[in-house]
């Protein structure tokens, strides 16, 4: 939500905005002459096109991520919703340096991405492969760049994966799996 006040104008107020990863939000402020008492409360949802960046690529969400089937439990596999991703492979276990997720995105090597974790480069450097993102329950989101990204993702030629965890609070949650995938 959005507040704008300057006295010897009309409050203004702006909810509904919801921001996803590396996602840029204009939002733009009319004061208008007005009592300060007086208020302007605007409810919109956003349009859903991006006209501040080029960048081509889809958010895999956490309603994806907690509802849609996940073979193994490894949520990078879900990176295989987003229009541009032409293969994924996303192994439960990594055990040898280069058995790592590989994901081909718009034609580039599986070894070309960028993956982000929390703001942070979250790949074996010295193999150029991919680490597991953390369980999908620890997930909130991730973001699948295709094209068009901005330079600050530059060392590679592929796609840029750019995930994010869930916050954490005060209250107890949990979730229990067995062996063979159902949830408790």
């Amino acid at each position: 939500m959005i507040v704008a006040r300057k006295q010897g104008f009309s409050k203004y107020v702006q909810k509904g905005i919801r921001l996803a990863v590396d996602q840029n939000a204009r939002v733009d402020v009319a004061l208008a002459v007005g009592d300060i008492s007086q208020s302007v409360t605007v409810t919109a949802e956003s349009t859903g096109v991006e006209t501040r960046s080029t960048t081509v690529g889809e958010l895999v969400d956490r309603t994806r991520i907690q509802e849609l089937p996940l073979n193994g439990r490894n949520a990078m596999s879900l990176a295989r919703v987003v229009p541009g991703v032409i293969s994924v492979s996303a192994p439960t276990i990594v055990s040898q340096s280069r058995s790592g997720p590989a994901i081909t995105v718009a034609g580039g090597r599986n070894t070309q991405n960028e993956f982000r974790l929390d703001g942070i480069s979250h790949k074996n450097l010295t193999q150029n492969t991919a680490l597991n993102f953390p369980s999908p329950d620890a997930m909130q989101e991730f973001l699948v760049m295709t094209s068009n990204y901005n330079s600050e993702y530059g060392r590679n030629s592929g796609g840029v994966i750019v995930g994010v965890t869930r916050a954490g609070s005060n209250d107890f949650h949990g979730s229990l799996w067995s062996i063979y995938g159902t949830r408790r």
